[in-house]
Protein backbone atom coordinates (compact mmCIF):
# COMPACT_ATOMS: atom_id res chain seq x y z
CA UNK A 1 0.00 0.00 0.00
CA UNK A 2 1.55 3.28 -1.02
CA UNK A 3 2.47 6.19 1.52
CA UNK A 4 -0.06 9.23 2.42
CA UNK A 5 0.93 12.41 1.98
CA UNK A 6 0.63 14.70 5.13
CA UNK A 7 0.79 18.10 5.26
CA UNK A 8 -0.81 21.64 5.80
CA UNK A 9 -3.34 22.91 3.11
CA UNK A 10 -3.72 26.46 2.35
CA UNK A 11 -6.60 28.23 3.78
CA UNK A 12 -5.95 30.88 1.12
CA UNK A 13 -5.56 29.23 -2.08
CA UNK A 14 -5.79 25.54 -1.14
CA UNK A 15 -2.38 24.30 -2.19
CA UNK A 16 -1.91 21.40 -0.04
CA UNK A 17 1.86 21.38 1.48
CA UNK A 18 3.61 18.44 1.76
CA UNK A 19 5.38 17.64 5.38
CA UNK A 20 5.93 13.76 5.31
CA UNK A 21 4.37 10.62 4.19
CA UNK A 22 2.92 7.66 6.48
CA UNK A 23 1.91 4.70 5.62
CA UNK A 24 -1.87 3.74 6.56
CA UNK A 25 -4.07 3.40 8.82
CA UNK A 26 -2.91 6.75 9.69
CA UNK A 27 -4.73 8.54 13.15
CA UNK A 28 -4.77 11.73 14.16
CA UNK A 29 -2.50 10.94 16.99
CA UNK A 30 0.10 9.66 14.56
CA UNK A 31 0.09 12.77 12.54
CA UNK A 32 0.43 14.95 16.06
CA UNK A 33 3.55 12.64 16.98
CA UNK A 34 5.27 12.94 13.68
CA UNK A 35 4.72 16.52 13.11
CA UNK A 36 6.74 17.43 16.89
CA UNK A 37 9.36 15.82 15.24
CA UNK A 38 9.82 17.23 11.91
CA UNK A 39 10.28 20.83 10.36
CA UNK A 40 6.46 21.76 8.86
CA UNK A 41 6.45 24.14 6.09
CA UNK A 42 5.60 27.84 7.40
CA UNK A 43 4.90 29.36 4.24
CA UNK A 44 2.38 28.04 1.47
CA UNK A 45 4.82 26.97 -1.06
CA UNK A 46 2.33 28.57 -4.08
CA UNK A 47 1.09 31.88 -2.81
CA UNK A 48 3.43 32.08 0.59
CA UNK A 49 0.44 32.95 2.72
CA UNK A 50 1.23 32.10 6.39
CA UNK A 51 0.44 28.43 7.79
CA UNK A 52 0.68 29.26 11.14
CA UNK A 53 -2.44 28.22 12.32
CA UNK A 54 -3.19 25.29 9.75
CA UNK A 55 -3.54 21.80 11.54
CA UNK A 56 -1.70 19.11 9.88
CA UNK A 57 -3.85 16.68 7.54
CA UNK A 58 -3.40 13.82 5.14
CA UNK A 59 -4.00 15.09 1.44
CA UNK A 60 -7.89 15.43 0.59
CA UNK A 61 -9.33 15.27 4.09
CA UNK A 62 -10.25 17.91 7.21
CA UNK A 63 -9.95 17.50 9.74
CA UNK A 64 -12.78 19.23 12.21
CA UNK A 65 -13.58 19.64 16.06
CA UNK A 66 -10.52 19.31 19.22
CA UNK A 67 -7.26 18.01 18.29
CA UNK A 68 -4.64 16.59 20.60
CA UNK A 69 -2.42 19.61 22.17
CA UNK A 70 1.09 19.39 24.01
CA UNK A 71 1.53 20.50 27.22
CA UNK A 72 2.20 23.85 26.39
CA UNK A 73 -1.22 23.95 24.98
CA UNK A 74 -0.07 24.86 21.43
CA UNK A 75 -1.04 21.88 18.34
CA UNK A 76 1.35 19.39 17.91
CA UNK A 77 2.04 20.70 14.51
CA UNK A 78 5.93 21.07 15.05
CA UNK A 79 5.37 25.15 14.40
CA UNK A 80 7.16 27.45 16.65
CA UNK A 81 5.22 29.59 18.79
CA UNK A 82 4.34 33.25 17.09
CA UNK A 83 6.28 35.75 18.22
CA UNK A 84 3.27 38.12 17.96
CA UNK A 85 5.06 40.80 15.76
CA UNK A 86 2.55 42.04 13.04
CA UNK A 87 3.65 41.47 9.35
CA UNK A 88 3.47 44.72 7.43
CA UNK A 89 0.59 45.24 5.49
CA UNK A 90 1.43 43.71 2.23
CA UNK A 91 -0.40 43.65 -1.43
CA UNK A 92 -1.35 45.52 -3.67
CA UNK A 93 -3.78 41.70 -3.82
CA UNK A 94 -3.90 39.33 -1.06
CA UNK A 95 -2.19 36.28 -1.79
CA UNK A 96 -5.22 34.24 -2.70
CA UNK A 97 -6.05 36.93 -5.42
CA UNK A 98 -2.41 36.39 -6.75
CA UNK A 99 -2.52 33.19 -7.06
CA UNK A 100 -5.56 33.48 -8.82
CA UNK A 101 -5.08 36.19 -11.45
CA UNK A 102 -1.72 34.05 -12.46
CA UNK A 103 -3.39 30.71 -13.69
CA UNK A 104 -6.59 32.88 -15.25
CA UNK A 105 -3.46 34.98 -17.40
CA UNK A 106 -2.52 31.52 -18.70
CA UNK A 107 -5.39 30.56 -19.52
CA UNK A 108 -5.39 29.74 -23.55
CA UNK A 109 -9.22 30.71 -23.56
CA UNK A 110 -11.85 30.77 -20.50
CA UNK A 111 -12.84 27.36 -18.84
CA UNK A 112 -9.38 25.70 -20.13
CA UNK A 113 -6.47 25.02 -17.66
CA UNK A 114 -4.08 27.48 -17.24
CA UNK A 115 -0.34 25.97 -19.37
CA UNK A 116 2.44 26.29 -17.03
CA UNK A 117 4.68 29.22 -18.40
CA UNK A 118 7.97 26.56 -18.65
CA UNK A 119 6.71 23.80 -20.51
CA UNK A 120 2.89 24.81 -22.02
CA UNK A 121 1.75 21.78 -19.91
CA UNK A 122 -1.67 21.94 -18.30
CA UNK A 123 -1.85 22.84 -14.84
CA UNK A 124 -3.68 21.71 -11.90
CA UNK A 125 -4.68 24.88 -9.68
CA UNK A 126 -4.53 22.63 -6.17
CA UNK A 127 -1.18 21.12 -7.03
CA UNK A 128 0.72 23.04 -9.09
CA UNK A 129 2.27 26.46 -7.98
CA UNK A 130 3.21 30.20 -8.95
CA UNK A 131 6.28 31.22 -8.59
CA UNK A 132 7.44 34.97 -7.87
CA UNK A 133 10.34 35.40 -10.53
CA UNK A 134 11.51 37.97 -7.74
CA UNK A 135 11.15 36.57 -4.78
CA UNK A 136 8.98 37.35 -1.71
CA UNK A 137 11.98 37.15 0.95
CA UNK A 138 13.49 39.68 -0.73
CA UNK A 139 10.91 41.91 -1.37
CA UNK A 140 9.93 41.82 2.55
CA UNK A 141 13.76 42.48 3.30
CA UNK A 142 13.61 45.47 1.59
CA UNK A 143 10.90 46.83 2.91
CA UNK A 144 8.67 46.47 -0.19
CA UNK A 145 6.00 44.63 1.68
CA UNK A 146 3.03 46.44 -0.57
CA UNK A 147 4.81 45.35 -3.71
CA UNK A 148 4.70 41.19 -2.50
CA UNK A 149 1.35 40.47 -4.02
CA UNK A 150 1.91 42.11 -7.69
CA UNK A 151 0.29 40.31 -10.38
CA UNK A 152 3.43 41.25 -12.58
CA UNK A 153 5.94 39.27 -10.33
CA UNK A 154 4.13 35.89 -10.96
CA UNK A 155 4.15 32.95 -13.47
CA UNK A 156 2.01 29.55 -13.01
CA UNK A 157 4.41 26.93 -12.86
CA UNK A 158 4.54 22.75 -12.68
CA UNK A 159 5.21 21.93 -9.51
CA UNK A 160 8.53 19.88 -9.87
CA UNK A 161 9.30 23.15 -12.37
CA UNK A 162 9.41 25.48 -9.13
CA UNK A 163 10.73 22.54 -6.66
CA UNK A 164 13.36 22.22 -9.11
CA UNK A 165 13.91 26.23 -8.90
CA UNK A 166 13.96 26.67 -5.50
CA UNK A 167 16.19 23.72 -4.85
CA UNK A 168 19.05 25.28 -7.21
CA UNK A 169 19.03 22.21 -9.06
CA UNK A 170 17.30 23.90 -12.11
CA UNK A 171 16.77 27.02 -12.46
CA UNK A 172 13.70 28.45 -14.54
CA UNK A 173 15.39 30.33 -17.71
CA UNK A 174 15.07 34.37 -18.23
CA UNK A 175 13.08 33.60 -21.48
CA UNK A 176 10.47 31.82 -19.65
CA UNK A 177 9.68 34.96 -17.40
CA UNK A 178 6.56 36.99 -18.53
CA UNK A 179 7.24 40.62 -19.99
CA UNK A 180 5.59 42.02 -16.99
CA UNK A 181 7.96 40.58 -14.35
CA UNK A 182 10.36 43.37 -15.96
CA UNK A 183 8.36 46.25 -15.60
CA UNK A 184 7.57 45.38 -12.20
CA UNK A 185 11.05 45.60 -11.74
CA UNK A 186 11.84 48.45 -12.87
CA UNK A 187 9.16 50.23 -11.19
CA UNK A 188 10.34 49.87 -7.76
CA UNK A 189 12.44 53.40 -8.13
CA UNK A 190 16.05 53.47 -6.29
CA UNK A 191 15.69 49.54 -6.30
CA UNK A 192 15.08 49.00 -9.80
CA UNK A 193 18.92 48.24 -10.93
CA UNK A 194 19.19 45.72 -8.05
CA UNK A 195 15.56 44.21 -9.01
CA UNK A 196 16.82 43.76 -12.68
CA UNK A 197 19.90 42.62 -11.54
CA UNK A 198 18.53 39.78 -9.20
CA UNK A 199 16.14 38.75 -11.68
CA UNK A 200 19.13 37.88 -14.56
CA UNK A 201 20.91 36.62 -11.58
CA UNK A 202 18.26 33.88 -10.69
CA UNK A 203 17.09 33.16 -14.03
CA UNK A 204 19.86 32.59 -16.55
CA UNK A 205 19.61 32.24 -20.26
CA UNK A 206 21.75 29.22 -20.72
CA UNK A 207 19.96 26.97 -18.34
CA UNK A 208 17.22 25.19 -21.14
CA UNK A 209 13.77 24.51 -20.27
CA UNK A 210 13.70 22.04 -17.50
CA UNK A 211 12.20 18.82 -18.45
Amino acid sequence: MPPVDVGLTCTDCGHFNVAFQMYPPVSERDMDRQGEKRTQPVECSSCGASLADVLLTTKGQEREGPVSRSRNGLARTGLKRSSGKPRPKEGPLTPAEWHRRAFNRQRPRPGKPALCAVTEEPLNESVDEVHHPLEKRLLRARGLHRHVWDERNSMAVKKRIHDAHTSGSKRIPRECLPPGVWDFARSLGEYADWAVQRLEEDHPVTEGVPA
